[in-house]
């Protein structure tokens, strides 16, 4: 008698064990879905910050590009003004001595 109570004890927990993980799932589908929708958005984010990185590091070459010309350009014309100068102060120097 006793291993019949057992038995129907032992059924009843496994009976009760097994409803309560039954009943327990839960439907995932929305999280997933909010979660994946999450992930999209901010691939689309990172996506856009990477194209305005590659134009901004574009843009800042041709930036470098145009003031090392500018650079060069005025090196040149400083070296062309310093050589007139000098060219001047020679002249004014041999029309002194012409004069002496």
């Amino acid at each position: 008698m006793n291993k019949k109570y057992l038995s129907a004890l032992l059924f009843g927990a496994v009976l009760i064990a097994s409803t309560g993980t039954f009943t327990s799932c839960k439907d995932y589908d929305d999280d997933i879905q909010a979660l994946q929708s999450t992930v999209n958005s901010q691939q689309s984010a990172l996506d856009a910050l990477t194209k305005q990185v590659s134009t901004l590091g574009n843009a800042a070459e041709a930036a470098q590009t145009t003031a090392d010309e500018a650079k060069e350009a005025a090196q040149k014309a400083a070296e062309e003004a310093k050589a007139e100068a000098l060219k001047a102060v020679d002249e004014k120097n041999s029309a002194i001595k012409r004069r002496n």
